[in-house]
C-alpha cells in the first residue's frame, strides 16, 4: 500500500513540473508579443488622447474668437429681428455682457486641454523613441 501510494505521489508531482515547464515555456514565448502589444496600445491610447484634446483646443481657438468680436449695430432697424449680430461678449449696445465669464472659462478649458494634448503627445513620443524606459515607468507605476 505505501509503494503503491508513493508511485502516485511521484506520478502527481511529474505531472505538476511537467505543467510548470509547460506554463514557463508558454511565458517565455508570449511575454515578448504582450509586451509589443502593450507598448501598441499605450501609444494609441495616448495619440487618440492627444488628438482630441487639439481638436477640441482648435475648435475653441477658432469658434469663441468669431463670436467675441465687438460689432456695430444698425440703429434704424429693429434690434431683436434685424440685428442678429449679437455675440457672447457684447450686448447690444456694445457694453461688456456677463458672457465674458462664459468666454474666459472657455479659453481656460483650452489652455488645459492644450497642455493634456502635448503631455499625450509626449507618452506617445517616450513609447516610440525610449520603450524600454518606458516599461520601467509603467512597472514602477504598477508597484505602487
Amino acid at each position: 500500500m505505501n509503494e503503491k501510494a508513493e508511485l502516485i505521489l511521484t506520478e502527481m508531482l511529474q505531472r505538476v513540473l511537467d505543467g510548470v515547464d509547460t506554463a514557463t515555456d508558454f511565458a517565455q514565448r508570449e511575454v515578448p508579443d504582450v509586451v509589443q502589444q502593450l507598448l501598441v496600445w499605450h501609444m494609441l491610447e495616448a495619440i487618440v488622447w492627444a488628438v482630441i484634446f487639439a481638436a477640441i483646443t482648435a475648435f475653441i481657438w477658432v469658434i469663441v474668437p468669431r463670436h467675441c468680436r465687438k460689432v456695430k449695430l444698425d440703429p434704424s432697424k429693429d434690434r431683436w429681428r434685424e440685428n442678429t449680430k449679437l455675440n457672447l461678449v457684447y450686448d447690444e449696445n456694445g457694453y461688456a455682457h456677463p458672457g465674458v465669464v462664459v468666454v474666459g472659462t472657455v479659453f481656460g478649458a483650452s489652455a488645459v486641454t492644450f497642455f493634456a494634448s502635448i503631455s499625450n503627445a509626449m507618452a506617445a513620443l517616450k513609447i516610440i523613441l525610449a520603450p524600454k524606459f518606458y516599461l520601467l515607468e509603467y512597472g514602477a507605476s504598477l508597484v505602487k
